[in-house]
C-alpha cells in the first residue's frame, strides 16, 4: 500500500492517492479526499449500472481488491458477500480502505471463486467481478464451466459485471474476445460497454438483456460519458471468429492476455514504481 500526491490532469491539480498493489500492479486506487471511494474509471460506471437494482439486493463480489465495490454497493443498501483467495488482500482493505463499519453489515468468504460459487447455496441478483492475479485474469473464473455455474446462482432478473482491461480489439484485446466469446456461448445475455479514457470493457451479463435505461439519473449524471448507448459496441461487430473458446481442461487466458499484461507492466514500471524508487516513495503493508 503506498500514498503520495499525485497531479492530476490539470495545471494546479492534484489529489491525495492511496493504492494498493498486487504482485507489483496497482489493483485499487482511491483519493482519500474525496467523498466517495475509488479514482478508476471503470468504478464509476460499475457502480451506476448496478444501480438498476433496488434497495437488499444480493450481491457477490468476486476479487475484493482494496474493497472499492463494498462501499459502494453498501451505500445502494445491498446484502454482499465477498469471495476473496487472500486473507492478506483482506487485512489491507479493512485496514487502509474501507471504513470499519461497513465491515458489520458484508460476509467474508476466504475461497477460490469458482470453489464458492459452485458451493453457494443462494441466488445472487448481481456478480461481480473483477480478479486479477497481478495482471493477468485468473482463468478458472472465465471459463464456459464457470459461467454456466453463474448462470444457476443468478436470480431470474440478476446481473453479471465483469471489469476487462482494454477494448476487444488486435493483439492486446485476444484476451476479452474469447471471454466475450464464452460468455456469448454459455448462453447468456450480453451487452459490452467501451469507457471514455480508461480504455477498459465493462460486460454486463444477465438471463436476459438489463434495461439500463432504467438506471437513475443521479448516477448517470457523474459519470465521463452519460448516455451509455453511446458506449455499446454491438456484440456482432466484435470480431469473434477464431477467438478460442475458454475451458477448464485448456487454460490459455494467460496467454491470450500476454500483450496486454506487457504493456501493463512497462507502464506501470516506467510511470510509477521507477518513481517510487527516484523519490523515496515507501511502500508499507
Amino acid at each position: 500500500v503506498c500514498d503520495f500526491f499525485q497531479k492530476g490532469a490539470s495545471a494546479g491539480q492534484e489529489f491525495d492517492r492511496r493504492t494498493l498493489y498486487v504482485n507489483r500492479m496497482p489493483q485499487t486506487i482511491i483519493d482519500r479526499s474525496a467523498a466517495a471511494a475509488g479514482h478508476l474509471n471503470y468504478i464509476n460506471y460499475f457502480s451506476a449500472l448496478t444501480a438498476i437494482l433496488p434497495e437488499n439486493s444480493r450481491a457477490l463480489i468476486l476479487g475484493l481488491g482494496g474493497g472499492t465495490f463494498v462501499e459502494r454497493f453498501d451505500a445502494l443498501k445491498f446484502k454482499i458477500d465477498i469471495c476473496e483467495i487472500d486473507q492478506s488482500v483482506v487485512e489491507a482493505a479493512k485496514r487502509f480502505f474501507i471504513p470499519a463499519d461497513i465491515w458489520d453489515r458484508v460476509r467474508v468468504n476466504i475461497d477460490d471463486a469458482r470453489h464458492f460459487m459452485r458451493k453457494a447455496s443462494q441466488a445472487y441478483d448481481l456478480i461481480a467481478i473483477d480478479v486479477f492475479k497481478g495482471e493477468t485474469p485468473p482463468h478458472q473464473v472465465f471459463t464456459i464451466e464457470s459461467f454456466q455455474v453463474m448462470q444457476q446462482k443468478l436470480s431470474p432478473q440478476g446481473i453479471i459485471l465483469i471489469n476487462v482491461v482494454k477494448d476487444p480489439e488486435g493483439e492486446i484485446g485476444r484476451a476479452a474476445r474469447s471471454i466475450i466469446r464464452t460468455i456469448v456461448a454459455a448462453g447468456l445475455e450480453l451487452s459490452v460497454f467501451s469507457l471514455p479514457e480508461s480504455g477498459n470493457i465493462i460486460l454486463m451479463a444477465g438471463h436476459s438483456k438489463a434495461d439500463w435505461r432504467k438506471i437513475p439519473s443521479t448516477y448517470l449524471g457523474k459519470l465521463p460519458e452519460p448516455d451509455l448507448d453511446k458506449l455499446l459496441i454491438p456484440t456482432e461487430r466484435i470480431p469473434l471468429t477464431g477467438s478460442p473458446l475458454l475451458v477448464d481442461d485448456k487454460p490459455i487466458l494467460e496467454i491470450l492476455n500476454k500483450a496486454e499484461a506487457n504493456f501493463a507492466r512497462s507502464w506501470y514500471a516506467k510511470n510509477e514504481i521507477r518513481e517510487f524508487s527516484r523519490y523515496h516513495i515507501p511502500i508499507f503493508h
